[in-house]
């Protein structure tokens, strides 16, 4: 086992601290415990059970199982190996912060989409096979944003839809944008032709329609957001703040120094900020 997941490890994007990690704290006679427990309810996720150490073993043990999947279902490989860039990213960051390899709660709630095979990194953008959700975009608290009617009508609860994720710096070179849609066309056309989506749906700060007005006129950011028509939005600046400055406490982002333009004009210009759910049809 030991050998498959470094195999596997190698060929993606894993640094050579965490691979040289596994090369000399994972057991070598380990078993797997469980079968496919990311594709349990979350709060049934029988890995919460475990410390942190043994989670992460068992969280690379089922990448064998996923391996399998796509070669089950003539996934070429490369695919696998570009998406399991957010275990690595994971795991990398629980390292920085707590000086160890591990999975907080909260990551192994995200990596289900993962292990079940949903999600997928293609080109610059990470492109998710779920459904329509009111819940899901209009939320709650802070990040409440209200939904139409008619939008409500028009994808009833369930619908098929493609969610996008954004990457941390992701390229929006318009491009390396186009490239990813055309990936994702085909990819599922291919792979998922029983998922009957009519649209791409993305939620986030970027498409956020004020924010422009604090862009370069030719900012690769800007033109992604036009691609999307919006159907609801929130003036809450959280989210912005936490993913321009990487954090919204307001003192703290005033006594930090401003490199990029964005970080310069953002924390001056609030009332330009806000988050925005959008959709490009098919």
């Amino acid at each position: 086992m030991k050998e498959k997941i470094l195999s596997i490890l190698n060929e993606s994007s894993f640094s050579e601290k965490l691979i040289r990690y596994v090369k000399d704290e994972f057991p070598s006679n380990y078993k797997k415990l469980f079968n496919k427990p990311y594709h349990k309810a979350y709060s049934k996720n029988p890995i919460l059970g475990l410390e942190i150490p043994e989670r992460v073993n068992e969280s690379l043990a089922q990448l064998i199982d996923l391996k399998e999947f796509y070669k089950n279902k003539e996934i070429p490989l490369t695919y696998l190996y570009e998406s399991l860039y957010d275990l690595s990213y994971r795991l990398e960051r629980y390292q920085k912060n707590y000086g160890v390899f591990g999975l907080s709660d909260w990551d192994l709630k995200w990596l289900s989409s993962l292990y079940k095979a949903e999600i997928f990194n293609l080109g610059s953008l990470r492109f998710q096979i779920s459904y329509f959700s009111n819940k899901e975009i209009e939320r709650s608290d802070y990040q409440y944003m209200p939904l139409e009617e008619k939008w409500k009508k028009r994808f009833p609860e369930g619908t098929p839809i493609i969610t996008i994720h954004i990457l941390e710096n992701t390229d929006f070179s318009p491009n390396k944008i186009d490239k990813s849609f055309n990936l994702a066309r085909d990819f599922f056309e291919k792979y998922f032709i029983d998922h009957k989506y009519e649209i791409f749906i993305c939620r986030t700060w970027l498409l956020y329609e004020p924010t422009r007005d604090i862009l370069d006129k030719n900012s690769n950011i800007a033109a992604f957001s036009k691609r999307f028509q919006i159907i609801a939005e929130n003036k809450n600046t959280k989210q912005a703040l936490d993913r321009i400055y990487g954090t919204s406490d307001m003192s703290a982002i005033n006594k930090m120094d401003k490199n990029t333009s964005l970080e310069k004009i953002a924390y001056k210009k609030l009332d330009k900020l806000g988050v925005a759910a959008g959709i490009i049809y098919k």
